[in-house]
């Protein structure tokens, strides 16, 4: 069995601890997990199914805006510029020392959220190839940071890094097309050693609609004549549960909202939709491991974002055959083939989100349609016994 080193710097549940737990579970491999102190969920996992781990505690020397003090703030923004790559250089040391344990598994692969989100994931590459590890693979969930395209001075500063990490770094995994495209349009990467492969998921062997949802000390009880949505993502800033809310006042009050997952706009979303009177229209559902039940008791899945690699809240309703919305951005056109997998929207358009949501509601033969042609695409193209089988082969 192929031995391998897996590090992640995630903070936040999502899609990337999705995707570790579904790697480790594949048994491929003989795994080693390094993950950051703070996420304490992939550590219960490792702890759970007996896989050898290590802790790291990254520094951060991150100070927080002041809402008055215009002064102050600029010297945070000048602070936390510096700071972001200091913390850099010390968590090189501190990533390094944990390695020198591990030099005998030869292969890491690192799961980093976007690109160059984690800087610990691109320095934890170079101390790898520094110590002898044979395979140094990087793993690519979202699409590049936006500050690369609006940030002059962190495109430079960051352009420079990327090119002397580039050396250590022996294949760039991306889950999509698109991420592909833009780590060779922004960051010059050599194209040749860019894998696309894309994140799985597990084929239900039955699927069985449910008319009532359990959740915490709570019980939803579908009513005739209602459609529920939902919506499977990180509260994030990255995500537009917003723009479904307010989606949500020009639609019939029979059209119930899940919003399921957690994360820091949480509290924002929250006032939201007290401020616009939405309470008995929207639940919030937490953060679920395994959100089966509610694929099996929702209408429709629509999924808005403002930036993504390969969701995994698509590929599982597409298993689920739940008909669905998504934003025209990141991978999502590789999974919903638009008018024949689903529908696609522009993500900053109510308009266009409504009309959307109504025309699938009332069109029952199109979501049928839809969700057969999802169904199979998901089965031959999106399993995680494909994914798994080409991390293999990079490997091997």
């Amino acid at each position: 069995m192929t031995k391998l080193v897996l590090y992640t710097e995630n903070y936040f549940s999502g899609g990337l601890e999705r995707f570790v737990f579904d790697f480790i579970n594949s048994k491929l491999f003989d795994i080693h997990v390094i993950v950051n102190s703070e996420n304490d969920r992939i550590i219960k996992f490792a702890i759970l199914n007996n896989i050898k781990y290590d802790v790291v505690q990254l520094s951060n020397f991150k100070l927080h805006l002041s809402k008055n003090n215009i002064q102050y703030n600029k010297f945070v923004k000048i602070w936390n510029f510096l700071a972001y790559y200091l913390s850099m250089i010390l968590n090189y040391f501190k990533i390094k020392k944990i390695l020198k344990q591990l030099v005998s598994y030869k292969n890491i692969i690192i799961v980093n959220g976007g690109y160059p989100a984690a800087l610990s994931c691109l320095v934890t590459s170079v101390a790898s190839k520094k110590l002898g590890f044979d395979k140094v693979g990087i793993c690519i969930l979202s699409s590049p940071s936006p500050h690369y395209s609006t940030s002059k001075i962190f495109r430079f500063v960051q352009a420079s890094i990327d090119d002397i990490v580039d050396k250590y770094i022996d294949f760039y995994i991306p889950n999509s097309k698109e991420i592909k495209f833009n780590l060779v349009k922004f960051m010059n990467i050599n194209e040749n050693k860019i894998h696309v492969v894309y994140t799985g998921v597990d084929i239900p062997k039955e699927f069985i609609p449910l008319n009532t949802l359990h959740y915490q000390d709570y019980t939803i009880e579908k009513k005739e004549n209602e459609s529920w949505i939902a919506m499977v993502a990180l509260l994030g800033s990255t995500k537009r549960q917003d723009l479904l809310i307010k989606a949500m006042l020009r639609l019939d009050t029979n059209v119930k909202l899940l919003l399921v997952g957690d994360g820091p706009n949480k509290e924002t979303l929250l006032k939201d939709v007290n401020a616009l009177g939405l309470q008995n229209r929207v639940v919030f559902m937490g953060w679920m491991d395994n959100p089966q039940e509610v694929y099996q008791f929702a209408d429709m899945i629509v999924f808005m974002s403002n930036q993504e690699g390969l969701p995994y809240a698509i590929s599982e309703a597409m298993s689920y055959k739940i008909p669905i919305i998504a934003s025209l951005v990141g991978g999502i056109p590789e999974q919903i083939v638009d008018k024949y997998g689903g529908l696609l929207v522009d993500n900053k358009d109510v308009d266009d989100l409504v009309e959307k949501i109504n025309f699938l509601r009332n069109n029952e033969n199109i979501r049928k349609n839809f969700i057969d042609f999802s169904f199979q695409r998901v089965k031959n193209i999106f399993s995680t016994h494909a994914m798994n089988q080409e991390i293999l082969k990079l490997y091997k």
